[in-house]
């Protein structure tokens, strides 16, 4: 079928709709794809296939469209999602870095995350704190929680122009300087925690002394806190991009989370996003960058064996805080030809 005019002709799929579809700029967001009854379609690696022949049109629908959901496609294992993400042809990424705490299954797919309903996740790009960020996010629905945990969406293109209506003198000054985040990691791994990860870990060192000198040389700034906490402020990273795709701003940072982090295990208000200074963001702007990416947010119900498509530079993601167990996702992490965002100049 012709899925759009402009996009080619998408064979063996149909356009569907979900209750929590939204329209930003007239466009939909996100597309969702359904299989339309072609022979062979209850295979899997009929779909890998398909991806091979229709890559091009596929790419420019994600392009438009921020995220595409697969739905009703016979994705029955990990190991079939694997193998359709893989079937992009894409650079694998790995996604076990960082403070988060997942659990590898194979290949470059893990767990999105372990931590229980309850842990407040944030809306964050994966890896954004990365010049070489990963441009594709693929997530898989194992288990659907019997009620909540889903995985809200927003366009970050929207909440950049949202922002410089609300905070413009913050945006400007974003525009022109660096952010470095304020976190506090851990002496050893806490799972209910969503940066449960340890200092051990994220340093790969064996003890205090070694972990300070390699987070000293990758340009943080470290400070002990009481029962073996290690605080450290980030070397600085552009907190907007640009998009030479498109030519759009993309608000691309992780304030939300690092405050939400620092907040979770340290307590306070403090806004743990600062400027090469020390200048913090202030509440009031963190507040309506909070309230901007609710408002700005999808969030659909999972159904087993979703598969969910989500371009990195464009679209941010969280969890939803609370569900009703069981509940398994799976995601891997991918590079296209296009490479990450840029940094504005």
């Amino acid at each position: 079928m012709k899925v759009e005019e402009g996009f080619g002709v998408l064979k063996c799929v149909t356009e569907t709709t979900i209750p929590e579809q939204r329209s930003f700029d007239g466009i939909t967001f996100p597309l969702v794809l359904s299989p339309a009854g072609c022979s062979g379609e209850e295979r899997a690696d009929f779909w890998n296939d398909w991806i091979r022949e229709h890559l091009g049109t596929i790419e420019d629908l994600l392009l438009k469209h921020g995220a595409i959901l697969f739905r009703n496609f016979p994705f029955d294992t990990a190991t079939e999602f694997d193998e359709f993400a893989k079937s992009f042809g894409y650079k694998e990424r790995t996604l076990l870095e960082g403070v988060i705490i997942r659990k590898h299954r194979f290949g470059n797919i893990v767990t999105t995350t372990e931590a229980p309903s309850g842990a407040l996740i944030s809306f964050h790009h994966e890896l954004s704190q990365r010049i070489d960020h990963p441009t594709n996010v693929f997530f898989y629905c194992e288990i659907a929680a019997v009620e909540g945990g889903e995985t809200p969406i927003a366009l970050s293109s929207v909440i950049y122009r949202r922002m410089t209506e609300l905070e413009p003198e913050l945006v400007e000054r974003m525009e022109r300087e660096p952010l470095r985040y304020v976190t506090a990691i851990p002496p050893r791994d806490l799972p209910h925690l969503i940066a449960g990860r340890s200092w051990r870990y994220f340093f790969d060192a064996d003890d205090k002394e070694e972990a300070e000198t390699k987070a000293r040389a990758a340009g943080y700034d470290v400070e002990w806190l009481a029962d073996g906490w290690m605080k450290v402020i980030t070397p600085g990273h552009p907190g907007i991009r640009f998009d030479r795709r498109t030519g759009q701003k993309i608000w691309f940072n992780l304030i939300e989370a690092s405050t939400n982090s620092w907040r979770e295990t340290q307590g306070g208000q403090t806004v743990a996003a600062v400027f090469p200074n020390g200048d913090a963001v202030s509440g009031r702007a963190f507040d309506a960058m909070r309230r901007t990416a609710e408002e700005s947010a999808v969030y659909f119900r999972w159904q087993c064996k979703d598969v969910l498509l989500v371009d990195n530079r464009t679209v941010e993601h969280k969890r939803a805080k609370y569900f009703v167990p069981p509940r398994s996702h799976l995601v891997c992490l991918y590079d296209d030809r296009h490479g990450p965002l840029s940094v504005c100049e």
